[in-house]
């Protein structure tokens, strides 16, 4: 939790300047994985952060960001992640050793 009272920040007072995070409203989506990159964690541990890109329907063209935990010392975090990575991986019917995040690029 992080304290925001000293920001003084009202929505309302802020000006969108229309070019930043976008809402995908809840549903199913075909997207592809279009980037993917391994960042560390602020604990240590590391992340496969996924970019993905809707192809089809009324978002088309928006981008949606997963970050997975891939290392972590939580064994928790770690086990929930790479079951969400195999989730992806079931999802675009991949299988066997994934050595490369770039083998996930490019399917729906």
């Amino acid at each position: 939790m992080a304290n925001l009272e000293p920001l003084g920040f009202i929505p309302e007072q802020v000006e969108d300047l229309g070019d930043g995070f976008k809402v995908v409203h809840p549903g199913v989506y075909n997207v592809v994985i279009v980037e993917s990159d391994v960042q560390p964690t602020r604990s240590g541990g590391k992340m496969l952060v996924l970019k993905y890109q809707v192809v089809d329907g009324p978002h088309t063209g928006d981008f949606l960001t997963d970050r997975l935990n891939i290392e972590n010392a939580s064994e928790t975090a770690k086990r929930i992640g790479l079951s969400q990575l195999k989730n992806v991986c079931d999802a675009i019917g991949f299988a066997g050793m994934l050595k490369d995040s770039n083998q996930l690029h490019g399917k729906v």
